[in-house]
């Protein structure tokens, strides 16, 4: 939680769900957090209720703290529907990360995200250069990062992409 004052906080945070499907290098996620394992749906959406509302009707920002938020699709869809239910979405502004290819995965779901108020999905791209993912075993096919960023255009969702500059073998042309 970080904010300017008192229980006024304009961000929390929530963990969908701990641990990554990716065995990437240069992350401990996978050791520090294990295997990816979800909470439920009503877990989450308990969790979310508990939160203090910004006062004067503004939106606080909630960052799901996931490496991978679109894993499954259809428990996406599942709290997206209970966000718009509980009215979860006049009270916050959400902001999740996944891998591009679980954005492709989750294209349906893509629309219901921004109902939801969903504003922007990150990816962790880590480099455009196919060698350095090799080398990273990233397991990303750099196709879907194009991919991924029409779809989340179309469905009105921001792109946020992470790059490390700087891998072992890449010269400044990289």
């Amino acid at each position: 939680r970080c904010g300017l004052r008192g229980i006024d906080y304009h961000t929390d945070t929530v963990y969908a769900s701990r641990g990554c499907r990716g065995r990437c290098v240069f992350c401990a996620n996978h050791l520090v957090g294990g295997n990816w394992r979800p909470r439920s749906v009503d877990a989450i959406l308990a969790e979310l209720l508990a939160i203090p509302p910004l006062p004067r009707g503004r939106r606080k920002k909630v960052k799901f703290w996931d490496s991978s938020f679109l894993a499954e699709p259809e428990r996406v869809e599942r709290l997206c529907r209970g966000i718009i239910e509980h009215k979860l979405d006049l009270r916050f502004r959400y902001v999740a990360e996944s891998r591009a290819e679980d954005v492709v995965r989750a294209a349906a779901v893509l629309p219901i995200m921004q109902r939801a108020s969903f504003a922007r999905i990150g990816c962790g791209v880590e480099s455009p250069n196919r060698r350095t993912h090799t080398a990273l075993r990233k397991g990303l096919n750099l196709d879907h990062v194009g991919r991924a960023a029409e779809l989340l255009a179309g469905a009105g969702l921001q792109f946020s992409k992470f790059l490390i500059v700087g891998h072992d073998g890449e010269d400044e042309a990289d």
